[in-house]
């Protein structure tokens, strides 16, 4: 690790914990009675004396709350560290017991990791709205998966009103390449549905999103890269990474990205970003925002690899007209205390993808807080009949999918993902709840009450 960097000091601080986060970063936790706001400013004052300078723009009390987050650069040593402070304010009313308020600091080398290039970290386009439009509206497509066979997983597309595209994941399919087909054939036809039949441009990929590492959410991203690589134009890879150490003891842990991510580059030739709370990314007419990382388990340990979990917020701008949704991959407890604590009431949002595919996934208190008008849900018609009608099951998880299925009032749709590749228009008159369609046939599909629910 590369040390040579000024240390927080100060009257009631004192450095908590170190975390060995991966990817060459170490992350330094400081707690105390003086860790505070006007402490984390005083340490980003004494860094730029030292040589650093901040490295985009600070996001200082994002949706009106008390955290802070800055990543820092030293030109000349090439120390960079992403320091962010987070009291979490709303623990207290959300009885989360186990977080910590603390001032964190990760840092790393550019030896070892990829600072994000200043014009994705710049907001001026898609506030303005001069982003590129070939059409005025944006797609969410559900990759069609067999559950109850070898091929579950997650993964959906982001469609951007330029016609490129925003990845989450991919899916298991056994390591074969069919499933990897499928997302080929799935982008071709996104693609001339914005760009016309028989267009010859190469398929634009901004960003691959992968929440954690577990197979059945990257297998596809792997395949896909290797098979079609060379094929289409991939920016971003945004993921983090998590360290042997944090590994270690965590039930299930995998590190095939990890292990492989120089081959992988260099086959796709994607930059891959670290990605850390608090950051926002600006993709045409989609903000990227990251709501929680590994990086903030501390003082619990992972305990569940699911916990791993990027937490990942995208919003389609028409207009003046937002649209957000927050995708949960497989978080688990202790991440949904983290997104509780941190951000509370500010966690609402239009849509959510279901955690963990409807089992052992966050708590309830996490979807009434995000109050969503849309359910993404990753897994099968039979899981959701299965499972949404048990509201005093002996297994908790039955009991949170009873829940957000029958005791959040506004939720208006919920979508399976084992039919079709059901696909959603966004413009600038919000979402078209009532003309999904399959993006294979561009038949729309009706509400059947299995697959497709409408719950209004």
């Amino acid at each position: 690790w590369d040390l040579e960097f000024p240390k927080l000091e100060g009257e009631g601080i004192i450095l908590d914990g170190t975390v060995d986060v991966g990817d060459g970063s170490i992350e330094y936790i400081y707690s105390g009675e003086g860790v505070t706001a006007a402490a984390y400013t005083d340490y980003c004052n004494k860094l730029k004396e030292a040589g650093f300078k901040l490295h985009g723009t600070e996001n200082k009390n994002p949706y009106g709350t008390q955290n802070i987050f800055g990543q820092y650069l030293n030109e000349d040593t090439g120390v960079t560290l992403y320091v962010y402070y987070s009291p979490y304010e709303y623990a207290a009313a959300q009885g989360v017991k186990d977080t910590l308020a603390s001032i964190r600091v990760v840092a790393a080398s550019t030896k070892t990791v990829t600072l994000p290039d200043k014009e994705i970290l710049d907001d001026t386009a898609y506030k303005k709205g001069s982003y590129e439009q070939v059409v005025d509206y944006s797609m969410i497509t559900s990759l069609k998966f067999e559950y109850e066979s070898k091929s579950w997983g997650l993964s959906y597309v982001l469609t951007l009103t330029d016609g490129s595209f925003i990845i989450f994941d991919g899916g298991a399919g056994l390591g074969s390449t069919d499933k990897a087909d499928n997302m080929w054939n799935v982008l071709k036809k996104l693609q001339a549905q914005v760009l016309g039949e028989g267009t010859t441009q190469k398929i634009h990929i901004r960003a691959w999103l992968l929440t954690h590492e577990h197979m059945d959410h990257f297998t596809i991203f792997k395949t896909f890269v290797e098979k079609y690589g060379s094929s289409v134009q991939l920016d971003y890879f945004l993921f983090n990474a998590t360290s042997v150490a944090e590994n270690f003891n965590s039930g299930n842990p995998e590190a095939d990205i990890r292990n492989n991510m120089a081959n992988l580059i260099q086959k796709a030739g994607f930059k891959y970003i670290k990605v850390h709370t608090g950051q926002t990314f600006y993709f045409g007419n989609c903000k990227i925002e990251i709501l929680h990382t590994h990086e903030d388990t501390y003082p619990k340990h992972l305990e569940y690899f699911n916990n791993s979990t990027t937490v990942y917020k995208t919003t389609f701008k028409h207009g003046n007209k937002e649209s957000d949704c927050i995708w949960l991959g497989d978080l688990e407890r202790i991440g949904g205390r983290r997104l509780r604590a941190m951000w509370g009431e500010k966690l609402k949002a239009e849509a959510v993808q279901i955690a963990h595919h409807g089992g052992n996934g966050v708590d309830d208190q996490v979807y009434r807080l995000i109050d969503p008008d849309i359910i993404w849900w990753p897994t099968s018609s039979g899981r959701y009949t299965s499972s949404i009608n048990q509201k005093n099951d002996k297994y908790w998880a039955n009991r949170v999918n009873w829940a957000f299925s029958h005791d959040i009032p506004n939720v208006d749709i919920i979508i399976m993902a084992d039919v079709f590749d059901y696909t959603m228009m966004f413009d600038a008159t919000g979402p078209q709840i009532d003309d999904v369609f399959d993006i294979k046939s561009g038949e729309k599909k009706s509400f059947n009450g299995t697959s497709l629910i409408d719950k209004r």
